[in-house]
């Protein structure tokens, strides 16, 4: 049997410095090292709690260097594993609600939170996180691999499968969630141990901090959905232990966490009218479109990259695709090679696209007033002033961004490879 102790600190953040809240914090964690804690799991930025700007955590820059050094090395004199998430500051411009992992002698920068929360102004102190990512734990000689939510992040199931499909054997959720919500979180972190099999482990703050509440309720969740442990709504620290094999056990019993269907990949490429449906009902819920446009002939590693990173602009993703007759005018006789119902389908199977609308012109702006884009996205080596759209998108109240590429590679460049090695053999 695998067992491993997983232990859940739902602590209340105080009204001081985040060095002090630290210092309580490793106060009451030497208290419980008799019980050999095991996995020491500590609710979202812990000891900071909502923050205003970025200019006010800015200024805890030493005293959260001075934190990370000392859970370090209280980690490594104690063989500990302590998880928590601490904002990671590389610079003045790029600051990243990072979950840490303290291990004997080791620092792992494990997860960057991807689905920020405005209500909280995350979006205007933190960077996206862009990497879904597991990581392999080893605690009391027995190794597991551990998956990671942020708080916001647990209302986002897709994430959870990705992380399932990993191999992650734990989901660890640090959280501040509001205690006038807090039946979402206990009934989400449930859903998604029981959706994927594997344990599940929600660790909450409780108490009031800057004008919030927060509901704690942390609990570690079996993969059957058996609920192991559950706080009250207090300060406490819990203790649980988990056998990995229950894992398989539940899996072999009715194994729901492996599905393969490819929901919604196909029937992506709508007409105009079809299209213009979905957006205004999904802008309607508060939803914010992303555009971008293009030929994407012989699909590359430079167009998906590119692709996701236009994805993350906003919640769904409208791609305009040069028809045939547009390419061969730009680009002559012997373009595209592959037809635009080829080309389509292709683009269809990648994720960070929802949907497709094939235009005949020889640029999109008809199928951007038409659609009115929040965001129209184009590549680097394009100048705002010369990007098509760009002026009716601002005048509409969206915005422009412009994306660097990553790889040196063109379909033009492939196509002249493939000539170049035919003529040499």
């Amino acid at each position: 049997m695998k067992k491993i102790k997983i232990s859940l600190f739902q602590l209340s953040i105080q009204e001081k410095s985040p060095f002090l809240n630290w210092l309580n914090t490793r106060q009451i964690i030497l208290k419980h090292l008799i019980d050999d804690p095991g996995i020491i799991i500590l609710p979202e930025l812990c000891f900071y709690g909502v923050l205003s700007s970025k200019e006010e955590l800015l200024k805890f820059y030493d005293e959260t260097q001075k934190i990370i050094d000392e859970i370090s090395a209280l980690a490594k004199d104690e063989n500990l594993t302590i998880i928590c998430t601490i904002p990671d500051i590389k610079n003045n411009s790029q600051i990243f609600n990072t979950t840490f992992i303290f291990t004997s002698g080791d620092i792992i920068k494990a997860y960057n939170k991807i689905n920020l929360f405005s209500p909280m102004n995350e979006d205007q102190i933190f960077e996206k996180g862009e990497e879904i990512t597991v990581s392999p734990i080893m605690v009391n000689g027995h190794e597991i691999t551990v998956g990671f939510l942020t708080c916001f992040d647990l209302r986002f199931p897709e994430i959870a499968r990705q992380i399932s499909r990993k191999g992650a054997e734990l989901l660890i959720v640090n959280a501040l969630w509001p205690i006038q919500r807090i039946n979402h979180f206990t009934t989400l972190l449930r859903a998604r141990a029981i959706e994927n099999q594997f344990f599940a482990a929600g660790v909450n703050a409780y108490g009031r901090k800057n004008g919030y509440f927060f509901g704690g309720k942390s609990s570690v969740i079996a993969p059957d959905g058996k609920i192991l442990i559950l706080s009250d709504n207090k300060a406490n620290f819990l203790t649980t232990q988990i056998d990995l094999d229950d894992i398989n056990k539940t899996r072999q019993i009715f194994n729901t966490s492996f599905s393969n269907n490819n929901y919604g990949i196909k029937n992506k490429t709508l007409n105009i009218e079809e299209l213009k449906k979905n957006i205004n009902r999904r802008k309607n819920t508060g939803q914010k479109m992303v555009f971008t446009n293009g030929c994407f002939d012989i699909l590359h590693a430079g167009h998906v990259t590119y692709l996701e990173r236009a994805r993350n602009f906003g919640d769904f993703f409208v791609l305009g695709l040069n028809s045939d007759e547009s390419i061969r005018r730009l680009k002559g006789e012997s373009r595209p090679v592959n037809n635009e119902q080829s080309r389509a389908r292709v683009l269809e199977a990648l994720e960070c696209i929802d949907y497709i609308c094939v235009f005949n012109e020889d640029t999109p702006l008809n199928l951007i007033t038409e659609l009115i884009p929040d965001v129209l996205v184009k590549g680097a080596d394009w100048e705002e002033e010369n990007i098509v759209g760009a002026k009716f998108v601002r005048e509409h109240g969206g915005t422009v961004q412009r994306i660097a590429f990553e790889y040196d590679i063109s379909t033009t460049r492939i196509i002249e490879k493939i000539n170049f090695n035919k003529k040499k053999s």
